[in-house]
């Protein structure tokens, strides 16, 4: 996540969030608390963006953006119910930023495919 910050211009944070809520992966920007609370921000979004579905059945949220006074937030549903947030600064273009979003999910999304997940676990065992 690190790296992406430091590489993608204008992004300020990147987050992957587990299907509970938990912070799984952060670009170290922000304090344990600082990212305890948008964890908990993130995951509140990415519900809303599900239940969306059930109540219109409109699909499931692939991808909301939020433009805020002071940036850009993406929020994107990963595999298996992971979420991945990219907070970018004022002045950004909002859409580069959704699609530089939608590379990162597409590199990290298959990391955390279950099967993928399991792999080490399994030659452990093995």
């Amino acid at each position: 996540m690190g790296d992406f910050v430091e590489t993608t211009g204008g992004v300020r944070h990147a987050f992957v969030l587990s299907p509970a809520g938990q912070m799984l992966a952060s670009s170290g920007a922000l304090d344990r608390e600082q990212a305890e609370q948008f964890a908990t921000m993130v995951f509140t979004l990415g519900v809303l963006a599900q239940s969306l579905d059930t109540v219109c059945g409109a699909g499931r949220a692939r991808r909301t953006l939020m433009n805020l006074s002071s940036g850009v937030l993406c929020h994107m549903a990963l595999p298996s119910g992971f979420f991945l947030a990219v907070v970018a600064q004022s002045g950004g273009n909002s859409q580069q930023v959704g699609h530089e979003a939608t590379c990162l999910a597409d590199r990290v999304g298959p990391i955390l495919a279950p099967e993928i997940r399991a792999e080490p676990h399994n030659r452990l065992l093995g």
